[in-house]
């Protein structure tokens, strides 16, 4: 399943274990477990009581009309805002603490007081506090969280109109049941980024902000391997980082502008002409050309620099890839995503190129014919290859109930390309998450009975299986196969009881690792199976369900974490991409599911690899790499019997055709 962002890669998979890795901070934990009951003489301290009823403790520092509202990590407490809070008072403003259910002097409402189980709901807390500033006469709302706080407030100033401005210091995109980007496209406002380039995958989930931000928004990395607020409070960084949100605060849009990667562009005034399209392909063009985006000296070294830069081209003959194979992938255009299908082993003879204005969500291939289907905001678009040029058929997405928007991320279309599956998600209401839809695009018939609906039912989009018979959806503790009439559930699927191992070792290298059966880290049908069988994975255990079974079975344990899993089309290979341990490392690796043999693909500390597809002959592997210090994003495809790479060009998110022509 491919995804996309506008002039950035989508980071799919590094979710759970690098995410909690990175709040999960021993010394963090440490630093606020002895500073708890602590209390200041110039603040007033106070509790209130979230929506469902946990007792909060906070603390206000009374100044102006402006008010700073802050909120802490995982394991972390208020405390470890002090220094920022002095800060902001100094000048002025009026800032807001408080402990999170389950953390420093709060009340719990969980089982032995698990704070991972939680976090789920602390973006209660959040409510809470924007309404105890709006109620108390704030003017202008300026919030910050670090890590975990700054997903949760992310996912909660979706459906909020009374925030000025966001910050977020190394905050992961989900974590432990948070999802700050299911409706990140409604958050406008400026917004600041501030991660340490060394920090795990922290980097990883800032940039995807960064690169999907709707509104202003500028991206801080910072030499150094510290993490959340003690990135904001160390003795050295400190100094740097606190600076940051005072500036930013105090002149939202004056920073970002004058950093050196932020997001906004000048528009042309009322009175200059704009460029001609002509101008503006010769400007892209010489920005192609310059010395900064040469490609590597050497091809062979293709998987440790950022991938060549695919050639400028119009719609070329649309006949059949001259080797067979054909891949489409989503690359940044100028002012939108461009949406290419090229034969990755012979680019330059076979290159279709059609650019929209701003994101493209999604693509799959249509199963019937040469075809691309392309997920818009607010449409699909069926690129027909067959003809030259390729006919394009819109269809707009105006037939959807009032308040519900369409999710074309993970959309994918049934073997007799007629019906499309993806989410709808409730506009202005935060607590619903994204839910599963199909529509029959010869109607269109639409099929969304959980649109709007609060919890207790599947989240995301279905899977359809390869005979189109049923869905495979997720609910939270199951995974359930729906019947596409109604979605009625036809088998559920319990998760399973796994014990967690303290922590995982390679070679001398420890990291800790934990399971969540909330809900799996990836799911997908088998697709050549002609049994149904469909595979489930949390954190490095992966499991098989059968639709004449009543539980998943236990499948394959991957000897490391993986952040991002692909089984091929016969399930006799699993390619997937590990985060550790040694912490850090970037490897890609492919597991035999018969011999329980694992061997590595690619290896490199400077690249993130992800988004794994394989070809339907699993004989080659596409994959997006991006580049830490570049901050360059490509596609790559390697031969998985023989290791040989090959560098496609810039973009992301490649999906395979479904069928190998006569070459």
């Amino acid at each position: 399943m491919a995804r996309a962002v506008l002039l950035a890669p989508m980071l799919l998979a590094l979710l759970l274990a690098a995410a909690c890795g990175g709040d999960d901070d021993p010394a963090d934990a440490g630093d606020a477990g002895s500073r708890q009951g602590e209390r200041r003489s110039d603040a007033t301290i106070f509790t209130w009581e979230s929506s469902d009823g946990v007792e909060i403790e906070a603390e206000l520092r009374r100044g102006g009309p402006d008010w700073v509202l802050l909120g802490h990590q995982f394991t972390g407490s208020r405390r470890d805002w002090d220094q920022m809070v002095e800060g902001f008072a100094e000048r002025g403003y009026t800032v807001l603490t408080w402990d999170f259910r389950c953390h420093g002097e709060s009340g719990c409402n969980t089982v032995d007081g698990s704070k991972r189980e939680a976090t789920q709901d602390i973006w209660r807390e959040w409510e809470a506090a924007l309404d105890y500033a709006v109620a108390n006469g704030a003017r202008r709302i300026h919030a910050g969280g670090a890590s975990m706080g700054g997903t949760a407030l992310i996912q909660v100033a979706a459906g909020r109109d009374d925030i000025a401005t966001i910050f977020a210091i190394s905050s992961p995109n989900r974590f432990q049941g948070l999802d700050a980007l299911e409706r990140y496209d409604q958050v406008t406002v400026p917004m600041l980024f501030i991660v340490g380039e060394g920090d795990k995958a922290a980097p990883d989930f800032s940039q995807r902000y960064f690169d999907r931000a709707a509104g202003p928004a500028r991206l801080n990395i910072l030499n150094t391997e510290l993490h959340g607020a003690t990135l904001a409070k160390d003795g050295v960084w400190g100094r740097l980082v606190q600076p940051m949100l005072y500036e930013f605060v105090a002149d939202p849009e004056g920073y970002i502008a004058a950093g050196g990667v932020n997001n906004l562009t000048a528009a042309p005034a009322p009175d200059e002409p704009q460029a001609s399209p002509e101008e503006q392909s010769a400007a892209q063009a010489e920005a192609e050309e310059s010395p900064a985006d040469e490609p590597a000296e050497d091809p062979a070294d293709g998987a440790a620099e950022p991938a060549d830069a695919l050639p400028e081209a119009a719609p070329t003959s649309t006949g059949p890839p001259p080797s067979g194979y054909a891949l489409a992938l989503i690359a940044p255009g100028d002012g939108g995503d461009v949406v290419v299908v090229t034969d990755p082993f012979r680019v330059e003879d076979f290159l279709i190129t059609r650019q929209f204005e701003g994101r493209v969500d999604e693509i799959t291939w249509l199963a019937t014919r040469a075809g691309v289907l392309v997920g818009l905001r607010d449409r699909i678009v069926a690129l027909d290859l067959t003809t030259d040029p390729p006919v394009e058929t819109t269809m707009a997405f105006d037939f959807l109930p009032d308040g519900i928007a369409p999710d074309f991320f993970n959309m994918g279309l049934s073997r007799d390309g007629i019906v499309l599956s993806f989410a709808v998600v409730p506009a202005g209401d935060e607590e619903a998450p994204s839910t599963p839809a199909l529509v029959n695009l010869l109607g269109p018939t639409l099929q969304a009975p959980f649109a709007g609906a609060r919890g207790g039912t599947p989240r995301g989009t279905g899977v359809q299986s390869p005979d189109n018979r049923v869905i495979l959806a997720q609910e939270e503790g199951a995974m359930l196969l729906l019947a596409p009439a109604g979605f009625e559930v036809e088998a559920r699927y319990p998760a399973p009881e796994i014990e967690a191992a303290d922590e995982l070792c390679l070679d001398g290298a420890c990291m800790a690792l934990e399971y969540s059966t909330d809900f799996p880290h990836e799911f997908d049908f088998i697709r050549a199976s002609t049994t149904g069988a469909f595979w489930v994975a949390y954190t490095n255990k992966i499991y098989v369900g059968l639709p004449d079974e009543t539980e998943l079975q236990e499948w394959v344990t991957l000897p490391g974490i993986p952040t991002d899993i692909a089984v091929s089309p016969r399930g006799d290979r699993i390619a997937w991409v590990d985060s550790g341990p040694p912490e850090g490392s970037n490897r890609l690796l492919v597991s035999d599911t018969l011999s329980a043999e694992t061997l590595v693909l690619l290896e490199d500390p400077d690249l993130v690899f992800f988004d794994l597809q394989w070809s339907s002959d699993a004989r080659y592997l596409a994959l997006s790499s991006l580049n830490r210090e570049e901050r360059a994003i490509g596609v790559l495809v390697i031969d998985v019997v023989s290791g040989e790479v090959f560098p496609i060009g810039v973009g992301c998110c490649a999906v395979w055709a479904p069928f190998i022509s006569e070459s």
